[in-house]
This record gives structure tokens, C-alpha cells and sequence, in this order.
């Protein structure tokens, strides 16, 4: 919704957000399912009556690197349009205006 109602720049630009947006969302929903998976794998692996389950049996690791890795993704997305505006800023601009304003 953000995306689609953008004050600067034209079709392209709520595109652009738009996609943004949806990877931001996706690899998010992937980081939430990894971590879930490892708490759901962790809580078999305690109660387990047995030793037939361990963490170490399982990709309880493999899940929480996974996690990491998505989520790492996700704040590099939600960070993107920011930075690609002082960036914008810096190449329209220049230093030419850097003494004046501060």
C-alpha cells in the first residue's frame, strides 16, 4: 500500500516499490517460517521419550542459520529505499550544498 501511493517519481518508481515491497515481505515470511521450524524441532527434540531425537539428529541448525540469513535479507530490503534516497541526494546534488546546509 505504501508502495502503490509514492509522492515522487512515476510508473516506474511504484513499480520498483512495489516489487520491493513484495520480496521485503517474502523473504521476511521465509525468515518467520525457519525460526518457527526450530522452535517446533527444538520442542520435539525435549520431548521426546526416547534418544531416537536429538537437536544434533535434526536441522535445528541448519534452520536457525537459515534464519538468519532471510532475515539479514529482509533488513536489507526495508533498508534499501532510504539509502537509495540520500544516494539520489548525494549524485542530483553533488557536495556542492554540504557547507550551506551543514
Amino acid at each position: 500500500v505504501m508502495s502503490i501511493k509514492t509522492e515522487h517519481g512515476g510508473i516506474s518508481t511504484q513499480i520498483s516499490l512495489s516489487i520491493l515491497t513484495v520480496l521485503w515481505l517474502s523473504s521476511t515470511m521465509i525468515g518467520a517460517y525457519h525460526i518457527r521450524r526450530a522452535k517446533k524441532l527444538q520442542t520435539l527434540a525435549a520431548t521426546a521419550t526416547n534418544d531416537s531425537i536429538t537437536i544434533e539428529d535434526t536441522s535445528f541448525h541448519d534452520h536457525i542459520k537459515q534464519h538468519r540469513v532471510w532475515m539479514l535479507r529482509s533488513y536489507a530490503l526495508m533498508l534499501s529505499p532510504a539509502t537509495f534516497r540520500y544516494w539520489l541526494m548525494l549524485f542530483l546534488y553533488g557536495f556542492q550544498y554540504g557547507p550551506i546546509y551543514g
